[in-house]
């Protein structure tokens, strides 16, 4: 498959972590896709950068007005998990021939439980260390 690897997004994940992101980026990234998860964002210091200071440096929870399109500046095609899932519909504004994919668990009791493993099992990790 011959990716397009402009500068702009062409998949957009719109599900919340926890309901299959990771295993989406995976396969987006066999199709041969650059794909921007969570995970990537902690790799990349400007878009943590800016994400640190436009969206998680505050005292309260309220949805900023960071730059969409750097995700895509630094290579990325594709994207999964937040912080870019909580942006979709503006991502929908910056990029409308995108493909959106919304993922999610068959219930918000197996999408509590699959958080609350993934905090326990980190929550474990200092012990370890």
């Amino acid at each position: 498959m011959v990716v397009d690897t402009s500068n702009r997004l062409h998949v957009i994940g719109v599900g919340y972590g926890r309901t299959g992101t990771d295993t989406l980026k995976e396969a987006l990234n066999l199709l041969g896709y650059r794909t921007f998860h969570t995970k990537e964002m902690f790799e990349n210091q400007r878009i943590f950068d800016h994400f640190d200071e436009q969206v998680f440096r505050f005292d309260h929870a309220e949805l900023r007005d960071p730059d969409l399109a750097l995700v895509a500046s630094e290579g990325f095609n594709a994207t999964m998990d937040m912080p870019l899932s909580l942006y979709y519909k503006e991502l929908y504004a910056l990029y409308p021939e995108a493909n959106f994919i919304l993922s999610m668990r068959k219930s918000p009791e197996q999408w509590l439980q699959s958080w609350k493993a993934l905090i326990d099992a980190v929550s474990l990790l200092p012990r370890f260390a």
